[in-house]
Protein backbone atom coordinates (compact mmCIF):
# COMPACT_ATOMS: atom_id res chain seq x y z
CA UNK A 1 0.00 0.00 0.00
CA UNK A 2 2.83 2.36 0.59
CA UNK A 3 4.39 1.68 -3.12
CA UNK A 4 0.51 2.43 -4.57
CA UNK A 5 0.42 5.70 -1.99
CA UNK A 6 3.61 7.00 -3.14
CA UNK A 7 2.95 6.50 -7.18
CA UNK A 8 -0.68 8.16 -6.75
CA UNK A 9 1.60 11.12 -4.64
CA UNK A 10 3.39 11.47 -7.36
CA UNK A 11 0.70 11.67 -10.38
CA UNK A 12 -1.17 14.54 -7.97
CA UNK A 13 -4.07 11.65 -7.68
CA UNK A 14 -4.62 11.38 -3.82
CA UNK A 15 -3.78 14.42 -1.40
CA UNK A 16 -3.57 14.97 2.93
CA UNK A 17 -5.93 12.18 4.41
CA UNK A 18 -6.04 10.21 1.73
CA UNK A 19 -6.26 6.21 2.95
CA UNK A 20 -5.23 3.13 0.35
CA UNK A 21 -6.63 0.19 2.11
CA UNK A 22 -6.09 -3.56 0.97
CA UNK A 23 -7.96 -6.92 1.58
CA UNK A 24 -4.87 -8.88 0.39
CA UNK A 25 -1.62 -7.19 0.76
CA UNK A 26 0.69 -9.42 -1.71
CA UNK A 27 3.82 -7.64 -1.11
CA UNK A 28 3.66 -6.32 2.54
CA UNK A 29 6.84 -4.65 3.35
CA UNK A 30 8.27 -3.90 6.80
CA UNK A 31 11.28 -1.57 8.54
CA UNK A 32 14.76 -2.34 6.92
CA UNK A 33 13.52 -4.68 4.41
CA UNK A 34 11.59 -7.10 6.23
CA UNK A 35 8.85 -8.44 4.82
CA UNK A 36 5.11 -8.04 6.38
CA UNK A 37 3.04 -11.17 6.34
CA UNK A 38 -0.91 -11.08 6.93
CA UNK A 39 -3.26 -13.33 5.24
CA UNK A 40 -6.16 -11.98 2.79
CA UNK A 41 -8.81 -10.22 4.46
CA UNK A 42 -8.32 -10.96 8.26
CA UNK A 43 -5.73 -7.96 8.86
CA UNK A 44 -5.77 -3.93 8.65
CA UNK A 45 -3.36 -3.16 6.07
CA UNK A 46 -3.16 0.49 5.38
CA UNK A 47 -1.39 3.70 4.09
CA UNK A 48 -2.42 6.83 4.89
CA UNK A 49 -0.96 10.24 3.47
CA UNK A 50 -0.41 12.91 5.59
CA UNK A 51 0.07 16.71 4.79
CA UNK A 52 4.39 17.24 6.92
CA UNK A 53 4.50 20.99 5.93
CA UNK A 54 3.68 21.91 9.51
CA UNK A 55 7.28 23.39 11.22
CA UNK A 56 7.04 21.26 13.76
CA UNK A 57 7.61 18.07 11.36
CA UNK A 58 11.19 19.30 10.38
CA UNK A 59 11.71 16.69 13.10
CA UNK A 60 11.62 13.55 11.43
CA UNK A 61 11.06 12.35 15.06
CA UNK A 62 7.61 14.38 15.07
CA UNK A 63 6.30 12.45 12.95
CA UNK A 64 7.34 8.63 14.03
CA UNK A 65 6.13 9.89 17.21
CA UNK A 66 2.96 10.64 15.98
CA UNK A 67 2.57 7.08 14.15
CA UNK A 68 3.16 5.49 17.31
CA UNK A 69 1.35 6.88 19.53
CA UNK A 70 -2.23 7.26 17.71
CA UNK A 71 -1.86 3.15 16.56
CA UNK A 72 -1.05 2.28 20.00
CA UNK A 73 -3.89 4.30 21.20
CA UNK A 74 -6.22 2.88 18.91
CA UNK A 75 -5.58 -0.59 20.47
CA UNK A 76 -5.30 0.44 23.50
CA UNK A 77 -9.01 1.71 23.24
CA UNK A 78 -10.13 -0.75 21.19
CA UNK A 79 -9.55 -3.85 23.36
CA UNK A 80 -8.32 -2.21 27.07
CA UNK A 81 -5.31 -4.34 27.03
CA UNK A 82 -1.77 -3.34 27.96
CA UNK A 83 -0.51 -1.54 24.99
CA UNK A 84 2.23 -0.31 24.23
CA UNK A 85 5.23 1.04 21.01
CA UNK A 86 8.28 -0.83 21.05
CA UNK A 87 11.08 1.84 19.89
CA UNK A 88 11.23 2.48 16.85
CA UNK A 89 7.39 1.61 15.70
CA UNK A 90 6.04 -1.62 16.57
CA UNK A 91 3.11 -1.98 18.50
CA UNK A 92 3.23 -4.98 21.02
CA UNK A 93 0.09 -6.28 23.40
CA UNK A 94 1.23 -7.77 26.48
CA UNK A 95 4.70 -8.39 25.29
CA UNK A 96 3.98 -9.41 21.87
CA UNK A 97 3.86 -7.77 18.76
CA UNK A 98 0.60 -7.11 16.96
CA UNK A 99 1.40 -4.12 14.52
CA UNK A 100 4.00 -2.68 12.76
CA UNK A 101 4.19 0.78 10.94
CA UNK A 102 6.82 1.84 7.70
CA UNK A 103 7.12 5.28 7.26
CA UNK A 104 8.03 7.33 4.41
CA UNK A 105 8.12 10.96 2.59
CA UNK A 106 8.06 11.73 -0.35
CA UNK A 107 7.01 15.73 -2.26
CA UNK A 108 3.92 16.72 -4.43
CA UNK A 109 3.80 20.43 -6.05
CA UNK A 110 6.42 21.12 -3.29
CA UNK A 111 4.72 19.62 -0.86
CA UNK A 112 6.12 17.79 2.12
CA UNK A 113 3.64 14.38 2.78
CA UNK A 114 4.61 11.29 5.27
CA UNK A 115 3.07 8.01 4.20
CA UNK A 116 2.15 6.21 6.83
CA UNK A 117 2.19 2.18 6.25
CA UNK A 118 0.42 -0.53 8.86
CA UNK A 119 -0.27 -3.53 9.07
CA UNK A 120 -2.32 -4.54 12.15
CA UNK A 121 -3.33 -8.11 13.23
CA UNK A 122 -6.21 -8.07 13.89
CA UNK A 123 -8.29 -11.62 13.13
CA UNK A 124 -5.36 -13.81 12.04
CA UNK A 125 -5.48 -16.96 14.68
CA UNK A 126 -2.99 -18.61 12.71
CA UNK A 127 0.63 -17.23 12.63
CA UNK A 128 3.38 -18.95 11.13
CA UNK A 129 5.75 -20.99 12.65
CA UNK A 130 8.79 -18.17 12.44
CA UNK A 131 6.60 -15.33 14.22
CA UNK A 132 6.52 -16.57 17.93
CA UNK A 133 6.03 -13.64 19.05
CA UNK A 134 3.16 -12.87 17.34
CA UNK A 135 -0.56 -11.58 18.38
CA UNK A 136 -3.87 -10.39 16.80
CA UNK A 137 -6.71 -8.49 18.53
CA UNK A 138 -9.00 -11.61 18.42
CA UNK A 139 -6.36 -13.55 20.52
CA UNK A 140 -6.84 -11.52 22.71
CA UNK A 141 -10.49 -10.33 23.15
CA UNK A 142 -11.99 -14.02 21.53
CA UNK A 143 -14.28 -11.55 19.01
CA UNK A 144 -13.80 -11.63 15.39
CA UNK A 145 -14.36 -7.98 13.53
CA UNK A 146 -15.79 -6.69 11.28
CA UNK A 147 -12.18 -5.15 9.13
CA UNK A 148 -13.64 -2.65 6.88
CA UNK A 149 -15.27 -0.77 9.42
CA UNK A 150 -12.86 -1.15 11.90
CA UNK A 151 -10.12 0.42 9.46
CA UNK A 152 -12.62 3.28 8.73
CA UNK A 153 -12.96 4.09 12.40
CA UNK A 154 -9.14 3.71 13.07
CA UNK A 155 -8.46 6.28 9.51
CA UNK A 156 -11.12 8.77 11.48
CA UNK A 157 -8.58 8.46 14.78
CA UNK A 158 -5.78 9.26 12.80
CA UNK A 159 -7.17 11.97 10.88
CA UNK A 160 -8.65 13.71 14.06
CA UNK A 161 -5.32 13.07 16.47
CA UNK A 162 -3.05 14.31 13.53
CA UNK A 163 -4.76 17.65 13.86
CA UNK A 164 -4.17 17.56 17.60
CA UNK A 165 -0.92 16.51 17.41
CA UNK A 166 0.45 19.76 15.55
CA UNK A 167 -0.81 21.95 18.43
CA UNK A 168 1.52 20.14 20.68
CA UNK A 169 5.50 20.82 21.25
CA UNK A 170 8.61 18.57 20.26
CA UNK A 171 9.21 17.93 24.01
CA UNK A 172 5.09 17.10 24.54
CA UNK A 173 5.33 14.55 21.86
CA UNK A 174 8.64 13.42 23.25
CA UNK A 175 7.04 12.60 26.40
CA UNK A 176 3.42 11.70 24.42
CA UNK A 177 5.69 8.74 22.79
CA UNK A 178 7.66 7.80 26.18
CA UNK A 179 4.41 7.39 27.77
CA UNK A 180 3.68 4.59 26.18
CA UNK A 181 7.30 3.40 25.49
CA UNK A 182 7.87 -0.67 25.90
CA UNK A 183 9.97 -2.14 28.48
CA UNK A 184 10.64 1.50 29.69
CA UNK A 185 12.12 1.54 32.99
CA UNK A 186 13.08 -2.27 32.64
CA UNK A 187 16.09 -4.14 31.61
CA UNK A 188 16.43 -5.27 27.89
CA UNK A 189 18.45 -7.41 26.09
CA UNK A 190 19.75 -5.90 22.59
CA UNK A 191 22.30 -6.77 19.81
CA UNK A 192 24.67 -3.95 18.11
CA UNK A 193 26.49 -5.48 15.30
CA UNK A 194 28.43 -8.77 17.25
CA UNK A 195 28.10 -6.88 20.61
CA UNK A 196 24.88 -8.18 22.91
CA UNK A 197 24.62 -6.19 25.65
CA UNK A 198 21.93 -5.37 28.34
CA UNK A 199 20.82 -1.71 29.63
CA UNK A 200 17.40 0.01 31.31
CA UNK A 201 15.51 1.87 28.79
CA UNK A 202 15.43 5.07 29.77
CA UNK A 203 13.02 6.92 26.89
CA UNK A 204 13.19 8.04 23.54
CA UNK A 205 14.68 11.60 23.03
CA UNK A 206 14.00 14.39 20.13
CA UNK A 207 15.97 12.86 18.00
CA UNK A 208 14.57 9.37 18.21
CA UNK A 209 17.50 7.81 19.75
CA UNK A 210 16.99 4.78 22.37
CA UNK A 211 18.54 6.03 25.39
CA UNK A 212 19.97 3.90 27.92
CA UNK A 213 21.08 3.24 31.75
CA UNK A 214 23.82 0.93 32.44
CA UNK A 215 24.71 -0.29 29.41
CA UNK A 216 27.94 0.11 26.78
CA UNK A 217 26.14 2.68 24.72
CA UNK A 218 24.01 5.83 26.38
CA UNK A 219 22.18 5.93 23.16
CA UNK A 220 20.66 3.97 20.33
CA UNK A 221 20.28 5.24 16.61
CA UNK A 222 17.10 3.44 14.88
CA UNK A 223 18.68 1.10 12.40
CA UNK A 224 21.91 -0.01 14.31
CA UNK A 225 20.56 -2.18 16.96
CA UNK A 226 18.14 -5.29 17.18
CA UNK A 227 16.12 -6.42 20.09
CA UNK A 228 16.33 -9.60 21.44
CA UNK A 229 13.31 -10.68 22.60
CA UNK A 230 12.46 -14.02 24.12
CA UNK A 231 15.69 -15.42 22.91
CA UNK A 232 18.06 -17.45 25.01
CA UNK A 233 21.30 -16.30 25.83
Amino acid sequence: TNNYALHALKQNKVQHGTCIFAHNQTAGKGQMGKQWLANASKNITISVILDINDDIFNNPFSIMAFSGVVCSLFVKNKIQACTRVKWPNDIYINDKKAGGILIETSKSNNKRFAIIGIGLNVNEDNFPKELKNAISLKQITGENYDIVPLTKLFWTDIINYFEEWKKLSLNQMVEEYNNLLFKKNEEVKLKKQNIIFTGIVKGVNKYGELELNNSIYDTCSFGTVEWLINKKK
